[in-house]
């Protein structure tokens, strides 16, 4: 009977040293102790940017993926048309989706993650510099991706000469025929479909001043999980400050700014 105090004693003594031991080696890591959480993200094709073939499936989603690993989420790429894209991320539950311009009229219907990329626009054309809005209202033509930031912007601003493809290599060839006078859209993206273009038409280009710039959002459904959201914003911010955006451009657009 004498012998249950000391037992006690050693028994707290024990507990207090594994207390202690946990103390000095930090917080754990839950995020690498679990398995990865899956979460789907929605894209269409935007080369250097989505939708490519692995190993490299484009800028955006290695970023997005880069976030994920370090805060404990497998992120898988599903390829669809834009209009879809969204449709899904806006409804399906563990959705994410890309390259995402925060316009007011999605602006109460997603959840914005992270900004992860600001690119240069301008309307491509032959022969002729076009620079402004008001040089491209003159126009028969101008091609832009349906679904778009690019298509809303014409829109809301009055344009009437707008063609929207839902698949873009057909503005690439209506632009390569001649159908269309220009396209409006992200110079990164445009030289990445250079090669749609005949040799002789490439001499052609002229690539306009750039018109104001755009933000590429990652973003979810509204109803996203907050600590996913908490998570992949620092994840992603994080990425960004290791300087990973900076090597991602430099693989898939070189030495364009």
């Amino acid at each position: 009977m004498t012998c249950a105090p000391n037992r006690l004693i050693r028994r707290t003594l024990f507990g207090l040293g594994i207390i202690c031991a946990a103390s000095l080696l930090g917080p754990i890591d839950t995020a690498s102790a679990e398995a990865p959480k899956k979460l789907t993200l929605y894209t269409a094709s935007f080369p250097g940017f989505a939708g490519a073939e692995e190993p490299n499936p484009g800028i955006l989603v290695e970023l997005a993926r880069i976030a994920g690993e370090k805060t404990g989420y497998s992120i898988e790429q599903k390829v669809v048309p834009w209009a879809r894209a969204i449709k899904l991320a806006r409804t399906e539950k563990n959705a994410l989706i890309s390259g995402f311009t925060r316009l007011e009229s999605r602006e109460h219907n997603f959840a914005w993650i992270v900004r992860q990329l600001t690119l240069k626009n301008a309307f491509i054309s032959l022969d002729r510099a076009v620079n402004s809005y008001e040089d491209a209202r003159k126009l028969s033509a101008i091609g832009v991706h349906r679904a778009t930031s690019y298509e809303v912007e014409l829109e809301e601003r009055g344009f009437e000469n707008i063609r929207s493809f839902s698949n873009p290599d057909r503005i690439i060839k209506f632009f390569d025929g001649g159908r269309i006078d220009a396209w409006f859209g992200s110079i990164h993206e445009f030289t990445k479909r250079l090669e749609g273009i005949s040799p002789a038409q490439r001499k052609r280009i002229v690539i306009g001043k750039p018109v104001p710039t755009e933000e590429l959002w990652l973003a979810g459904p509204k109803h996203l999980s907050p600590k996913v959201i908490e998570d992949l914003n620092y994840g992603t911010r994080w990425a960004i400050e290791q300087g990973h955006r900076d090597r991602l451009m430099k693989k898939y657009f070189g030495d364009l700014r």
